[in-house]
């Protein structure tokens, strides 16, 4: 049985600890929220409040930033100043993982990226993520770095967004990266013996029209188009060839085969 602290958005935390638990493992939780999580134990702080004693001895430790709003002081707030004083308070024997974002690579066209991609962005938020990235190598934690995709849960989701018009067709080529809530979570327990860096998507990256428009062919959702349209790709496909080297096996190869799933 290993321990294991973790840090995180509870969307992602809860899976993830209940398989943890399921393989026998101690899952420990960092949040100033009084949740419940029956697989997990609490540590009642905010990140930057916590100090060396409140940390049990564990063998790794996840780091997912957690994002208020999508501004830029926020991006820095979790991705560097965070981690930064995490990183401060773990022995160099714990194994630190961080859950990077495919935001790093920024806008490629459409360019297919491996963790090879020689990233030269001057995004601001590309920089801070990339500034995360270089503390963790940088550390004399063992590491991994995921580059993780969207994830979600269901269909369903995307359908209630159509709904509420709160998504419609991209003026552009907008490329989607994307992995099942499933895949992810055996992807997160799959990597913890690797290091280095790996993308953590599935095998199917789609434009977003391609999949607004397989949703609204079999739900009879109507999608609000753009005023006009530009011809350009935007985004980037995330490659998962690393992963699946590793003998990784997807669930959900790809969001296609999940709306075929849940309309049947």
């Amino acid at each position: 049985m290993a321990s294991i602290l973790i840090y995180g958005n509870k969307s992602i935390v809860k899976p993830f600890t209940k398989a943890l638990k399921a393989q026998g493992n101690q899952p420990f939780t960092i949040t100033p929220h009084q949740d419940y999580d029956p697989n997990s134990i609490h540590i009642h702080k905010d990140i930057f409040a916590l100090q060396q004693k409140d940390l049990p001895a564990v063998s790794y430790a996840y780091y997912f930033p957690v994002l208020i709003n999508d501004d830029l002081v926020q991006y820095k707030k979790s991705y560097i100043h965070g981690l930064c004083h995490l990183l401060q308070l773990l022995p160099t024997s714990t194994k630190v993982i961080l859950g990077s974002s495919e935001k790093v690579y920024d806008d490629l066209l459409g360019q297919t990226v491996t963790e090879n991609t020689l990233i030269q962005s001057d995004c601001p938020k590309s920089r801070v993520i990339q500034t995360a990235e270089k503390q963790v190598i940088n550390s004399q934690h063992p590491y991994t770095i995921l580059r993780m995709a969207n994830v979600y849960y269901s269909i369903t989701d995307i359908e209630h967004q159509i709904k509420q018009q709160t998504i419609g067709y991209s003026q552009r080529q907008h490329m989607v990266n994307q992995i099942h809530i499933n895949d992810c979570i055996n992807a997160l327990l799959h990597l913890a013996p690797y290091q280095g860096i790996y993308n953590v998507t599935d095998r199917g990256p789609l434009p977003l029209n391609t999949i607004l428009s397989l949703i609204s062919a079999r739900s009879g959702l109507v999608v609000k188009s753009p005023k006009r349209w530009i011809n350009r790709a935007k985004g980037v496909r995330l490659s998962p060839a690393k992963l699946l080297g590793t003998g990784f096996h997807f669930e959900t190869p790809s969001m296609i085969g999940h709306t075929e799933t849940e309309s049947t």
